[in-house]
């Protein structure tokens, strides 16, 4: 219940974009969480705009300053919407050097990954480690593409006011209204 209220109840992008970080670890039962937001006009994750959540802060500087690589594995989430590596055993033959770089400075032994979407709209990718290997299931599947729907919700709600109060000075929730209901009703 709380978790939906504080990210239906962010306004601010950051605050949502944290918000979200912070209740995946929770509702995932992941050690971190890393959101990487996503322009779809310049086809490039915005490494500036990224948030994370239990990572230190000298980890997540050196994280930041290797971005998804393009054409990379988090590229490929955008589409597929979702992907996991329950075992980091074999990794190299499956990951891009940078995602690589990223789980060895996290000591991540398995993540998941989901897309934020709505619509065709690609607003980014929510990555989730975790410190032993882990078998999803579909239910945790689930669990993710439904968090990661109703995050989205409330990450293109913040994007909007933004946008607002940077071309007009006026900013209006832009969200459907049953968002917050929604998220309190899924996470109770």
């Amino acid at each position: 219940h709380r978790a939906s209220e504080e990210i239906g109840n962010a306004v601010q992008w950051d605050a949502v974009a944290e918000s979200i970080c912070q209740h995946a670890c929770r509702v995932l039962r992941a050690r971190c969480a890393v959101l990487w937001p996503y322009d779809e006009q310049h086809d490039e994750f915005l490494p500036d705009r990224a948030k994370s959540a239990q990572i230190a802060l000298q980890i997540w500087k050196r994280l930041r300053a290797t971005p998804p690589v393009p054409g990379g594995r988090l590229y490929h989430v955008l589409d597929k919407q979702w992907d996991a590596m329950e075992s980091m055993d074999g990794a190299g033959r499956y990951l891009d050097r940078g995602l690589l770089r990223q789980l060895e400075l996290l000591n991540a032994e398995s993540w998941q990954a989901i897309s934020l979407r709505i619509g065709a709209d690609r607003l980014g990718v929510l990555w989730v480690g975790y410190n032993q290997p882990r078998r999803f299931s579909s239910a945790d599947t689930q669990r993710a593409q439904t968090f990661a729907h109703f995050a989205a919700q409330a990450y293109k709600k913040a994007m909007l006011l933004e946008q607002g109060k940077t071309t007009n000075g006026i900013a209006r929730p832009t969200a459907p209204m049953g968002v917050k209901k929604q998220l309190t009703r899924w996470l109770a």
